[in-house]
């Protein structure tokens, strides 16, 4: 029992850390299960196609913009909001059917576990783009005790996700062109 912190020794980190995935759990225990499964696969969708096509767009942009960056990071965030919003009126949809069969409270128990693991995600993602801040230096940030259970998604996000990034965003290749294309 002495292992357990006072409230006063929480950091403030940890309280925000934990609201969020609080909050996360709520809402998807509220929208469901299929809700959130629809949801989740919409962003994890237009993430994917955003980043698959993002560079195709680009190569149509960049006539118009003065930046390569700017036109790939402009290209992105389109391709990702146009299939997310193409997504979610499909899944409205679903939704609207899925109603009628009466396993609402089924739906809603998984949902919150759903929303659980989306909380934890959502988390990690932050804590990831944190680590392109001085914050991880800070002591408020070293004072968190819950920050060291996110090592293992991080990691992974880390390898994943970084390569991609320094071969697109962060490097001088021109949008639309694979590096031997452009020789």
């Amino acid at each position: 029992m002495s292992d357990l912190p006072n409230l006063d020794q929480i950091a403030w980190l940890d309280i925000v850390l934990m609201i969020t995935v609080i909050l996360s759990l709520g809402l998807g225990f509220v929208r469901g299960l299929l809700r959130e499964v629809l949801s989740l696969g919409s962003w994890i969708v237009s993430g994917w196609l955003a980043f698959l096509y993002g560079d195709n767009l680009a190569g149509v942009l960049s006539p118009w913009l003065e930046s390569a960056k700017l036109s790939l990071l402009i290209s992105i965030v389109v391709v990702f909001l146009v299939t997310l919003v193409g997504l979610s009126l499909a899944g409205s949809l679903t939704l609207k059917l899925f109603r009628v069969s009466g396993l609402t409270g089924l739906d809603r128990s998984l949902g919150g576990v759903f929303g659980l693991m989306r909380g934890i995600v959502v988390v990690t993602i932050v804590l990831f783009a944190a680590g392109f801040t001085p914050a991880p230096e800070k002591a408020w940030f070293r004072a968190s005790s819950t920050v060291p259970f996110f090592q293992a998604p991080l990691t992974w996000l880390k390898f994943g996700v970084s390569k991609r990034i320094s071969t697109g965003i962060f490097s001088g290749a021109e949008p639309g062109l694979d590096s031997d294309q452009g020789q």
